[in-house]
């Protein structure tokens, strides 16, 4: 997938989408209102297969509720409003962005949570929560996380339930206005989290402002040294004298570091040394241009031509896009082995993005123009799979290269 260019064009008027507003209801209709059915008729227009999982007729039920669900009131609410219509095709990289006003409107869960390999955790609290740190979640509001996914999957744009799951509990779980969406509330105004001990603790949210200025507590102490985030793409040692890890973070250029001059130092350092294993890190790249990486592929490819060399991909739940572009293309180049977990992006996907803004609200959304088909449907499924535990977790041990034993 080649470097997006990101263009902004004027979307049609709302005169020419009929699709729920006739004329004379458009007279009186909400901005709210005109840009949900805005945002349809122009995906509907323009989205490579709009229908391709939902038929038209149960799309139009899902822009009359949607429609129904956007208070006049509330910009979050219009927010995930525009979210059902950006799930109809189906599509992880067709999504709606957030101005100011929806993100002042939020109401925030002063907890955090994260998935490890027996359920859902909490793993971060703010005052007054901290015992809640490191529980295992039973349910909230009722609801276990099984049910609150299939209750998002038609609401939150997705093409698979990894990503649909990652974007839960890393994101939308923690906002009000997700349940109250979706209709997951019992008691208005709190949010109750059951706990693996039986107990039920009232969850008050705050004001994203307030939110925001909250000490919290973290499970998480520590922080994986192979992690290197602040570099988009870097090499470091192993506790393995034979191995090498390459970190890349995602599909784009260092400004000041061209792609190919990293390349060129690392293939050196390897030749010299005589690396054995080499680990290539994908489990943190959103994608980008795919084409960046090749000469280090080929450069791998001609160095596996002379000598011995194994290589590894590291996968997982925020691999996306061009990243599995990539972590397919070593796999076929390289006959790299696959390490982590399935990725949050599908093999098979809709890409190549443009943005628009809606009329009446100026809010922005991006949308998907080509189908770009891969040998399979679904995630990438790693060779070998490696469950994320608490401990390693907690106490910032790299899970997945302990379990290659690169690391002590």
């Amino acid at each position: 997938m080649k470097k997006l260019l990101i263009l902004l064009f004027a979307i049609l008027l709302l005169a020419s989408c009929n699709t729920i507003i006739n004329d004379d209801e458009a007279t009186s209709a909400s901005p709210y209102e005109k840009d949900i059915v805005s945002l349809y008729d122009f995906l509907e227009k323009n989205h490579p297969d709009f229908y391709n999982t939902v038929k038209e007729r149960e799309a139009k039920q899902i822009l009359n509720r949607s429609i129904s669900k956007s208070d006049i009131e509330s910009p979050a609410s219009f927010y995930y409003s525009l979210c059902e219509i950006a799930a109809i095709p189906h599509d992880s990289h067709t999504q709606v962005g957030m101005d100011g006003m929806m993100i002042s409107d939020l109401k925030i869960l002063p907890i955090g949570f994260d998935w490890f390999k027996d359920g859902l955790y909490i793993v971060m609290a703010a005052g007054g929560y901290e015992n809640l740190i490191g529980k295992k979640v039973v349910s909230i509001n009722g609801y276990p996380f099984e049910d609150i996914i299939a209750a998002a999957r038609m609401a939150i744009p997705n093409d698979n339930d990894i990503y649909l799951a990652k974007s839960l509990y890393g994101n939308h779980m923690r906002i009000y206005q997700f349940y109250e969406h979706l209709g997951l509330l019992q008691n208005e105004g709190i949010i109750i989290v059951e706990t693996e001990d039986m107990k039920k603790t009232d969850i008050h949210p705050q004001s994203y402002m307030d939110a925001a200025g909250l000490e919290y507590s973290y499970l998480q102490k520590a922080i994986p040294p192979t992690l290197n985030p602040s570099s988009i793409y870097s090499a470091m040692f192993l506790d393995d004298p034979t191995a090498i890890l390459i970190n890349y973070h995602a599909c784009m250029e260092m400004e000041n570091f061209p792609f190919l001059s990293f390349c060129n130092q690392v293939l050196d350092l390897i030749a010299k040394n005589g690396y054995e294993n080499i680990v290539i890190d994908l489990r943190y790249n959103k994608g980008g241009d795919s084409s960046i990486i090749s000469p280090l592929v080929e450069g791998l490819a001609k160095l596996k031509e002379q000598k011995d060399i194994a290589a590894y991909v590291l996968i997982g739940e925020d691999t996306f896009s061009s990243a599995i572009m990539n972590a397919e293309q070593m796999k076929e180049r390289l006959d790299a082995t696959l390490v982590g977990r399935p990725t949050g992006g599908s093999v098979s996907h809709y890409g190549e993005i443009l943005l628009e803004t809606l009329p009446e609200t100026g809010v922005m959304f991006q949308y998907s123009t080509k189908y770009f088909s891969g040998p399979c449907q679904g995630p990438l499924i790693p060779d070998i799979f490696v469950e994320r535990n608490m401990f390693d977790y907690e106490n910032g041990i790299d899970t997945d290269l302990k379990a290659l034993g690169l690391i002590h």
